[in-house]
């Protein structure tokens, strides 16, 4: 199981989250700052975050914006935090709690917001169809013909699934240069639908399957 990241600037809260979730066996990191949670965010694998809206360094909404283009996300408001809770979920959150939420409680809701995103990912998995050999993909009842360059990479990254894979790594794979690879992988995102491959920061592209 990939860690859970703790975004939260009060260290107290932060050691108590973090005891919560680390009692139901999940492992988690704490980041006291946005800046750097970011950082780790947009280079490592994190299952899910948890977002303070009591930080300190930036908005907390611009954040959870942020945030949620890399993970699934709750956010955590103050006690009267109605509408905070209501513009953390206009904001790209997928659940809000209250400080006072119990651990047990909170433990509930990640494993509910971990269900929805699995589920999410078996939907697009089922609705996607490869054949290297034909250099075909089949995406929501839609055929799309592959390039020899774009089946290579494909290739390439199913091998790999679901670790990454640089685009450096790539080019030496296929021996290509390093713009032709970014370029076949801009149009297979196309031809294979959003959410299917996605960049990883500094770890490279993965391929969900």
């Amino acid at each position: 199981m990939r860690p859970l990241a703790i975004i939260e600037s009060d260290l107290a809260l932060c050691a108590k989250l973090r005891e919560a979730v680390e009692a139901a066996g999940f492992r988690a990191e704490c980041f006291s700052t946005a800046t750097n949670a970011l950082t780790h965010l947009r280079t490592r694998s994190f299952a899910l975050a948890i977002l303070g809206l009591d930080l300190r360094d930036t908005d907390p909404y611009a954040v959870c914006e942020q945030v949620s283009r890399h993970v699934p996300i709750i956010t955590v408001a103050s006690e009267c935090g109605e509408e905070a809770c209501v513009r953390a979920l206009e904001h790209g959150a997928d659940d809000c709690v209250l400080r006072k939420t119990s651990g047990r409680e909170l433990v509930a809701r990640i494993r509910s917001v971990l269900r929805r995103s699995d589920a999410t990912e078996d939907d697009q998995l089922d609705a996607l169809s490869v054949s290297i050999s034909e250099m075909r993909v089949r995406v929501g009842g839609e055929t799309h013909d592959l390039t020899r360059g774009e089946a290579e990479v494909l290739a390439t990254l199913i091998h790999h699934a679901p670790a990454p894979v640089t685009a450096v790594r790539l080019s030496q794979i296929l021996n290509a240069k390093r713009g032709t690879i970014e370029s076949r992988i801009k149009s297979l995102r196309k031809k294979l639908g959003p959410g299917r491959l996605v960049s990883r920061g500094s770890l490279g592209y993965q391929l969900s399957v």
